[in-house]
């Protein structure tokens, strides 16, 4: 199909008729300066994902979720969730969580057995049952 210029004209006109409101975008996570706060026109028609998109290249933003008053905003979701001037913010996704490493203790351990799971302060009453050679 070839578009003539009246239809690229009447899609402009479509789209600047089409409801949008304004979003304000708190980067304060991960910009100090004049960038940690940003107002950024929307339309409910589109998604979360939009945003976040928009956003990165904008600002040229790390990977990050879009939190609105400490709730999570999924990207599946349309922008429809939203109202006129509601806070939107960066937040930059959290390292998983480090599990404390677990060894287990020996056979001549005299807890549990040698079948016992202590964190690394067991590891210093454990050298103390050591048998000597």
């Amino acid at each position: 199909m070839v578009k003539h210029k009246e239809d690229s004209e009447s899609e402009d006109a479509d789209a600047a008729c089409e409801p949008r409101f304004r979003v304000r975008v708190c980067m304060q996570r991960v910009f100090r300066d004049e960038r940690a706060r940003a107002y950024v026109c929307v339309s409910p028609r589109r998604r979360v994902a939009w945003l976040q998109r928009r956003l990165r290249r904008l600002f040229r933003l790390p990977p990050h979720r879009l939190l609105s008053r400490g709730h999570l905003l999924p990207p599946d979701e349309p922008l429809a969730l939203l109202d006129r001037d509601d806070p939107v913010e960066c937040v930059p996704p959290t390292p998983p969580a480090r599990r404390a490493r677990r060894r287990q203790c020996s056979l001549h351990c005299p807890f549990q057995g040698g079948s016992c799971f202590h964190e690394s302060r067991h590891g210093a009453r454990r050298r103390r049952f050591v048998r000597s050679r």
